[in-house]
């Protein structure tokens, strides 16, 4: 019996560490509450939502006031914005939770790569351009990638047409700032989910 409950401890700690360290998806909570997970009601961060209600504040708020921290689970909305950081999935749950706020179709996208060991998963907030926010050219999805908003596939001339569009076009940009020994990001998959969908957690 002793012996059974040591391999079952050793098999759960070896398990968690490969779980946090490579990525691999973890429950949490499967859906954002509609408050953004609020114990108490904060003036601030309702003020704060009704501030970024277009993607071009939202991002610029995030490149002022967060920075990207790797961590085991994932932080509601709410933990986000009074933590200021956090990694692709918790930029993922904060953008679409703000986004959907503001009426924008949004999505949820986990990105698996072919090696996992090399290049673990990755999440997306994908939104339509259902609003009128931006001056230029729009075509008809956009997205985040942790701050960085990715309006019409520029600098690489990538239209985003559809969802998809979206993830070839984030890998192209992960690939062109690899340097030229390193190894490409190959797509294995993509899942779409809803926005208020994160009941994984991934490493970028």
């Amino acid at each position: 019996m002793r012996k059974f409950l040591l391999s079952f401890v050793i098999f759960f700690l070896s398990f968690i560490c490969l779980v946090g360290c490579e990525g691999i998806t973890i429950p949490y909570f499967s859906q954002v509450p509609e408050d953004g997970g609020m114990d108490q009601y904060d003036s601030q961060f309702i003020s704060l939502k009704n501030e970024l209600n277009d993607p071009l504040k939202l991002e610029n708020w995030l490149q002022q006031n967060t920075q990207w921290v790797y961590h085991l689970w994932l932080y509601t909305p709410y933990e986000f914005y009074l933590k200021k950081k956090g990694d692709c999935a918790d930029y993922a749950v904060f953008n679409c939770y703000i986004l959907n706020y503001h009426g924008y179709d949004t999505y949820s996208v986990q990105i698996t790569y072919k090696n996992i060991l090399k290049h673990p998963q990755h999440v997306i907030a994908v939104f339509k351009n259902n609003r009128d926010w931006y001056s230029g050219t729009l075509y008809e999805y956009s997205f985040f990638s942790v701050d960085k908003l990715r309006i019409n596939g520029e600098p690489l001339n990538h239209p985003l047409k559809t969802i998809k569009d979206c993830v070839e076009y984030d890998t192209e940009v992960n690939n062109y700032y690899l340097d030229s020994d390193e190894e490409k990001y190959e797509i294995k998959k993509y899942e779409i989910h809803p926005w208020y969908y994160f009941s994984y957690h991934c490493k970028y």
